[in-house]
């Protein structure tokens, strides 16, 4: 929950901690492949390459990056979270790749099942704080490389999704765009719901996450209502009952809420043709890096304010 007071913990724990962030990075990169270069090797870091790193600091909090050049000081930041799969490394290869090329510093974070069972839900009373964990990976990135992390734009994919829309509702002074990848369901604009289904007793502040502009990317294909899906009867009566019914409801949903608020933020919605509920075939198949890409990476606009007959009444 929102809130839940971040633990203590000793010398013991954070060296424990180390070891586990340490193996849990080696167990994906044997998965991935080819070893990646490691911040700890040789200075400077390495542009174009994948790099497995670990904060500094007592948390020890695993994650993936990619440098668009060596010289990465004052670069924009683009964060990508993974799903249940935790393929952190192939999110910081694909967008990496795209990435570079626009000048922007990639993330990765990986968030393992042992120390954040509940990462999805912001914890939700079990494990470690993810987004603690995220903030203080985008400390230890600009510490490294100079980039600029005070307002990041953001991914997330599947569970990753959940995740990264959970946490530009409650820290969204850190994010600029954000772009979800098939949710399985949302905590929506509600303050009438309790979360994580919707706001009540969250804390969040509906004005200010509600100025975030948002896109969620479906695969056509993805339909099935599988033992990953959540198939609560409350989430399918506010929701829908597939990925591709929920983020259309979501976006619907922000939308009223943001007009409601008297702003005239972007929230869109959008299918991918030939793929399903599948980080790599979306990216391979239906462009989905690209997409997301073009509209994190977009030029911001001023955001209007509409009055309550629904005009316009000046930007800021």
């Amino acid at each position: 929950m929102p809130g839940r007071p971040t633990s203590r913990r000793g010398v013991a724990g954070g060296a424990l901690r180390g070891l586990l962030g340490c193996t849990l990075l080696a167990v994906v990169t044997a998965a991935a492949g080819a070893a990646p270069a490691r911040c700890d090797g040789p200075a400077p870091l390495p542009a174009g390459r994948t790099i497995a790193c670990t904060t500094r600091d007592a948390g020890r909090y695993p994650y993936y990056l990619r440098l668009p050049s060596a010289d990465a000081a004052g670069a924009p930041v683009l964060v990508s979270v993974h799903g249940i799969s935790r393929n952190a490394r192939e999110h910081a290869s694909r967008f990496g790749e795209t990435a570079a090329a626009r000048g922007v510093v990639v993330v990765a974070p990986v968030y393992s099942a042992t120390r954040f069972p509940g990462f999805q839900r912001l914890g939700a009373g079990t494990g470690e704080r993810p987004e603690t964990a995220l903030l203080r990976i985008l400390d230890d990135v600009a510490a490294r490389t100079g980039a600029d992390t005070e307002a990041i734009d953001l991914f997330g994919f599947s569970g990753g999704a959940q995740f990264a829309h959970r946490f530009a509702m409650h820290t969204p002074q850190r994010v600029r765009r954000l772009v979800l990848g098939a949710p399985g369901w949302y905590t929506f604009p509600d303050p009438g719901v309790a979360y994580p289904r919707g706001i009540a007793g969250s804390g969040f502040d509906p004005e200010a996450f509600l100025r975030i502009p948002s896109m969620v990317l479906v695969g056509a294909d993805d339909t099935r209502r599988d033992g990953a899906f959540n198939r609560s009867r409350h989430i399918d009566r506010q929701q829908g009952r597939t990925r591709v019914e929920r983020g259309r409801h979501w976006v619907a949903a922000m939308r009223s809420a943001a007009r409601t608020a008297g702003l005239d933020t972007a929230f869109e919605f959008a299918t991918l043709d030939g793929c399903g509920h599948s980080f790599g075939d979306c990216a391979r198949r239906a462009g989905l890096v690209e997409r997301a890409l073009a509209f994190l990476l977009a030029r911001p606009r001023p955001l209007a304010t509409m009055t309550a007959g629904g005009k316009r009444a000046g930007r800021r």
